[in-house]
């Protein structure tokens, strides 16, 4: 939870002071930033994921006894922030001091306190205020949600209260609707701007819990607002990220593929880890489309896992896609994507109904020919009760397979077709036979 990461050129030269730190300079540092109106460096003051939540670790504060309150002396000279300020900086040094102990919950308790300073706030917030004042509103979400994580990562909710992601859930969600519920403001003035980061964290919270659902309004009321644009990229990289991913819990693969593609477009190359989060639910969706990633593409962000997969849909060969899912299966069930891999199964389907259809160029198809082409194809299915059709693949399809293959790419609108069961053929339709898969 405390950590070092860069901040540009005038943090980097406040880390590389003297090792000699103490909460006078912390306040020091911070009254410097509240004075200049600072608010990115305020908001990195009251940051756990700052370098000085670490330097601090060294200093009195962390240094007292576990049972005494860490108010050190030197806060009287914060007077001059105000009362919020004030008890929102004593706030941050107690989570500072029970993470130094391993007292995730008691942090999570003082880091909560913050999120219910900031709410208070926003209402009587000056307008002229708010530009500085939203890097401080989304570093306290922030930190929130992180924390609430790692609660539940730790099992520190056992007893029947109420969860810590849930009272995060609940916190950050009344900041939300006190933005929301703002009107008349200038845009560069409005409260609305710190709407897109906050989702971003009840994102994170909800996806933990699997109530991914509970974001959708959320989503619907930033799209309406337009406040994206207005939004650095990091953020709205994060919020298509997370749409996406709803979009791919709720079933609707073609929204997914245009709101994770918009993610990967605007996503920075100087973050490879966040593209191949973003790849990694992007490429499954594109190859349902018929779109492969390249070799390259694959190899330069680490994710060979779908090299068979890509090269199975290719080739129509069935028996090289259910090695490849086999192989890669335990990746992608940590990636909660195995459900769009084995649906994927479909689509491959399709390519070799597609490939039968091209060479006999015909609309009419005897059932007993696409059963052929199962086979040649590799597919094999997990019973059957004669041993004389398997082979060492397993059991090889019959006709009855076929038609059920046939019926499901029907009633998925892969394929405009019906199947005349007396006479064992499969009728397809002589225009637009297999539609485009982005209607699917």
């Amino acid at each position: 939870m405390l950590r070092n990461q860069g901040r540009g050129a005038h943090n980097a030269s406040r880390w590389s002071q003297p090792q000699h730190y103490s909460v006078g300079k912390y306040v020091e540092e911070l009254l410097q930033a509240f004075s200049q109106m600072d608010g990115t460096e305020f908001s990195s003051m009251i940051s756990l994921m700052d370098g000085h939540a670490d330097r601090l670790l060294s200093t009195d504060l962390c240094e007292a006894e576990a049972e005494n309150s860490p108010e050190p002396s030197e806060l009287h000279t914060l007077h001059a922030l105000g009362k919020q300020y004030m008890n929102t900086v004593s706030c941050h040094l107690k989570v500072v001091y029970y993470l130094s102990r391993q007292d995730h919950q008691s942090a999570f308790n003082y880091q909560e306190e913050m999120a219910k300073i900031v709410a208070a706030s926003l209402p009587k917030l000056p307008s002229d205020d708010l530009p500085w004042y939203l890097p401080v509103i989304n570093t306290v979400a922030r930190d929130l949600t992180s924390l609430a994580l790692k609660c539940d990562q730790l099992m520190l909710n056992t007893d029947g209260q109420t969860s810590s992601i849930d009272r995060a859930f609940n916190m950050i969600q009344t900041i939300v609707r006190t933005c929301a519920a703002e009107k008349g403001a200038a845009e560069e003035v409005s409260k609305k701007r710190a709407l897109v980061p906050l989702v971003n964290q009840l994102f994170r919270l909800c996806f933990r819990t699997g109530r991914a659902n509970l974001c959708k309004p959320l989503v619907r009321t930033i799209e309406n607002l337009k406040v994206l644009d207005r939004c650095p990229a990091s953020q709205v990289v994060t919020f298509y990220y997370f749409a996406g991913k709803l979009a791919v819990v709720e079933g609707d693969y073609v929204l997914a593929e245009q709101k994770l593609t918009i993610a990967y477009q605007r996503c920075s190359k100087q973050f490879p880890n966040n593209i191949k989060s973003i790849l990694r639910l992007l490429v499954p969706l594109r190859l349902r489309l018929d779109v492969r990633p390249s070799e390259e593409i694959l190899r330069k962000y680490g994710l060979a896992q779908f090299t068979g997969i890509v090269q199975a849909l290719q080739r129509a060969d069935i028996s090289l896609f259910q090695r490849a899912r086999d192989d890669n299966e335990r990746d992608y069930i940590r990636w909660s994507i195995f459900y769009l891999i084995d649906n994927l199964r479909l689509i491959m389907f399709r390519h070799v109904f597609r490939k039968l259809w091209k060479v006999q160029k015909a609309h009419i198809i005897a059932v007993s020919d696409l059963t052929v082409a199962l086979r040649v194809a590799g597919y094999r299915t997990s019973v059957g009760a004669n041993e004389a059709d398997r082979d060492a693949l397993g059991q090889m399809p019959t006709d009855a397979d076929a038609e059920c293959i046939v019926v499901n790419l029907i009633g998925e609108e892969l394929v405009k077709a019906y199947v005349s069961w007396a006479q064992k053929k499969v009728v397809v339709s002589k225009t637009d036979a297999f539609p485009s898969l982005r209607k699917g």
